[in-house]
């Protein structure tokens, strides 16, 4: 079985949806169905190594077609042409757009030529939360896609209902297939925590510096905290557009902030367990990875209680959660944390560990996609081939 996975936008960050792409598609390869990745850019680019054996193409963006601007058809077109050069190329069983946004064009005008690959589709968050009503344009083109798909997953319980609200197509060919991570998160040592020099005098984030994020929220809340910590730092790790501004209120914020930056897993790992709390104070999230990392490295996790994050975290047992949106509640909840008599907390930060080890594992992710896969390629068969004309090779 060969997939290929059709990303949103150029994998030169790595932000969630990044990271799962590139996952996925090693995870898939090392099972023995090799995997190639499509990205959406400027122009194309023929194939080329992403990481290790898997191999990446770019195909051209398309603007939104219009009756009004016939050059935006040529274009749709010309996105659609090199999609199915690339899937003859790899020669895919398997198409599974991720995150659909802009690939939705060019996915929705390849499916309805011949073919006889499967299309499979999986929502993450903002793509159905936020960018359609930042473009309704979009809308028709999702609508299409979820349609025309032989399935939908969605990261999460919550991501599937909000899915099935706005798009009824999607009906009972929807899933959830939760986010995992690999075994390399696992088995750190609480005891080593606090070992180094600065071990438990940090709260840490980590993420997408986006306004989704709410880090403007906990930055707000550190000038609270920060009087009655003394001593005790933020760390944000972590990039993307809303850097500066975030700087700016960390200054405000008083002089115990330091922005990390983008850091590798290597880096992460020792943060994770060594901080006194890891917080997520998001206004909205799909299924965040790095409450699982958090979780899994035995850190003590306190999160807005979004859709999403309520699916991982327990109150009380496995984690803190607040109110979103309100700092004041954020505040309170990383106060009562950093309080937390250290058998407690300890009992918490085991407890989570286990819900991930028992849950949200990689191996798990791709068994359940690969499964989906097997199944949706036997049900192909069982319709001689597909509802469409052969001629795709």
């Amino acid at each position: 079985m060969r997939i290929l996975l059709v990303h949103y936008d150029e994998l030169d960050t790595l932000g969630g949806v990044e990271l799962l792409v590139r996952r996925l598609s090693g995870a898939f390869t090392r099972a023995g169905h090799p995997s190639g990745v499509v990205e959406i850019g400027a122009g194309w680019l023929p194939r080329r190594p992403l990481e290790g054996q898997i191999p990446i193409w770019r195909i051209a963006a398309a603007s939104f077609p219009s009756v009004t601007r016939p050059r935006s058809w040529l274009a749709a077109a010309r996105s659609a042409r090199q999609l199915r050069r690339v899937i003859r190329e790899w020669g895919a069983d398997i198409v599974h757009v991720q995150f659909p946004i802009g690939q939705s064009i060019p996915a929705v005008l390849a499916h309805c030529l011949p073919h006889r690959w499967p299309l499979a589709v999986t929502v993450h968050n903002s793509e159905i939360r936020v960018a359609p009503q930042a473009d309704p344009r979009l809308v028709a083109w999702q609508r299409r896609l979820f349609a025309r798909a032989d399935a939908v997953t969605a990261v999460s319980a919550s991501m599937l209902e909000d899915t099935r609200v706005r798009y009824p197509a999607v009906a009972d060919k929807g899933r959830v297939i939760y986010n995992g991570i690999g075994e390399d998160w696992f088995g750190t040592d609480r005891r080593e925590a606090g070992r180094g020099a600065d071990g438990g005098r940090f709260v840490l984030f980590v993420g997408r510096l986006h306004p989704m994020k709410g880090v403007d929220l906990l930055l707000r809340a550190w000038s609270d905290l920060a009087h009655a910590h003394p001593g005790l730092e933020l760390r944000i790790a972590g990039d993307g557009p809303q850097r500066a501004e975030l700087e700016r209120l960390a200054r405000d914020a008083g002089d115990r902030v330091r922005f990390l930056g983008a850091l590798e897993n290597a880096a992460l790992r020792p943060l994770y367990r060594d901080a006194a709390a890891v917080v997520l104070p998001s206004r909205a999230e799909g299924f965040p990875l790095t409450l699982l990392e958090a979780c899994a490295c035995g850190a003590l996790c306190v999160a807005a209680g979004v859709p999403g994050v309520t699916e991982i975290l327990e109150h009380g047992r496995t984690g803190l959660v607040f109110a979103p949106g309100s700092s004041q509640a954020l505040a309170g909840a990383l106060s009562d944390a950093l309080a937390l008599e250290v058998a407690a907390a300890g009992a918490m930060r085991s407890a989570a560990a286990r819900t991930i080890r028992e849950r949200f594992t990689e191996s798990a992710m791709v068994g359940r996609y690969l499964k989906l896969y097997s199944d949706l390629l036997a049900r192909t068969a069982r319709l001689g081939g597909s509802v469409h004309a052969r001629g795709d090779r």
